[in-house]
């Protein structure tokens, strides 16, 4: 009777893995068929669009309007943050099936996804700078840091939405409490941030570069590790019973001290790169 039951548990185990896993695959092959690489040439209509927009967000040089047209003018345009985040959900979602498998043990997916899906702030901000170049704002009457301003309120606009979008299809799939949930948003949206600010201190407008570099790649490594695996590790804490009572207000107090580093880091990130085109 033990071992009927023990196969039982395998049987179980093994077909969560399967869902999951076939659940990765087809949010990534949903990713991949919405996203469309051909290049179309923007239209007046468009264009009016984001000029309206413009004057909605109060885009007074046109510097964020600038990056979301260079942003929907290159191959796959605006959906590329969004098939980003999407392929970045298949694969979270490959390793949770995985991680339960091992330790038997499901972690709380608002905190698990919230926390991971942030990474996608890399990739978001590579799409804004890839067809753009501090050296383009040098022959304009343009302050750099405020390009780097710009560049933030790109991100707010197109990066976060579409890691929501991809936490909200995590939540479908993976249902759980409503505090989970809340914190796993609170989570996202400070992880984000935090993320997106370390990425342009580090690497200005060059984030494909200095993966290149060792020195600027293990800080990032580093920053990355210092927010990502204290999370992880207290998502496992639900699950397990181990939720002593300040748990929760340390849990917000932390995302928020992470959303707050990250503005700052972003805020410095213009005056810095500034300074540095000066110098060079």
């Amino acid at each position: 009777m033990t071992g009927l039951i023990g196969l039982a548990l395998d049987g179980g185990r093994l077909a969560v893995t399967a869902a999951a896993l076939a659940l990765a695959v087809l949010v990534a092959a949903v990713a991949l068929a919405v996203h469309d690489p051909t290049h179309r040439t923007a239209s007046r209509r468009s264009d009016a669009r984001l000029g309206a927009l413009a004057d909605r967000i109060g885009d007074a040089d046109g510097l964020v309007v600038k990056s979301l047209l260079d942003l929907s003018r290159s191959r796959g345009g605006l959906w590329k943050p969004v098939v980003s985040a999407g392929i970045l959900l298949a694969v979270v979602a490959g390793l949770l099936a995985l991680v339960e498998t091992i330790v038997a043990v499901r972690p709380a997916p608002g905190a698990f996804f919230g926390a991971v899906l942030a990474l996608s702030a890399f990739t978001t901000y590579n799409w804004l700078t890839s067809v753009d170049a501090l050296a383009t704002y040098e022959i304009l009457p343009v302050a750099l840091p405020a390009v780097f301003r710009a560049k933030r309120r790109a991100f707010a606009i197109v990066g976060i939405p579409a890691a929501l979008a991809a936490y909200a299809v995590a939540l479908l799939a993976y249902p759980t409490t409503l505090a989970d949930a809340a914190l796993g948003v609170l989570w996202l949206v400070a992880a984000s941030a935090y993320f997106f600010g370390v990425t342009v201190y580090l690497a200005g407008f060059d984030p494909n570069e200095f993966l290149f570099d060792p020195a600027r790649f293990g800080a990032f490594g580093a920053a990355v590790a210092l927010v990502v695996v204290p999370a992880l590790l207290g998502s496992f804490l639900p699950a397990a019973g181990m939720v002593p009572g300040w748990a929760p207000l340390a849990a917000v107090g932390g995302a928020l001290a992470v959303g707050a580093a990250g503005v700052l880091l972003a805020v410095r990130a213009g005056p810095r790169w500034a300074e540095r085109a000066r110098a060079a």
